[in-house]
């Protein structure tokens, strides 16, 4: 229910991230992510870091990308999108 109505456009980078969260969450929980989620203006056309992470880390970082982030072209560490 909180991700089911689709959030206004900030930045396309922004844009993109709200929704591989959404996505990662609902598929966390076993729920299919919303429609807006997959709209075009929901992944970039490059990938692009979003943990900021440092050139010998970025290795580390593609291969942990959770795979919802991967797909809207967003990469950052497992640990990164922790619910604590």
């Amino acid at each position: 229910m909180l991700v089911a109505d689709e959030p206004d456009s900030v930045d396309e980078r922004w844009d993109t991230f709200l929704a591989a969260v959404a996505e990662h969450l609902c598929c966390e929980a076993g729920l299919g992510p919303p429609a807006w989620t997959h709209g075009p203006t929901r992944h970039l056309p490059e990938f692009w870091f979003a943990g900021g992470c440092f050139d010998f880390d970025r290795a580390r970082t593609i291969a942990t990308t959770p795979t919802a982030f991967d797909r809207h072209g967003v990469w950052l560490p497992r640990d990164e999108p922790v619910v604590v």
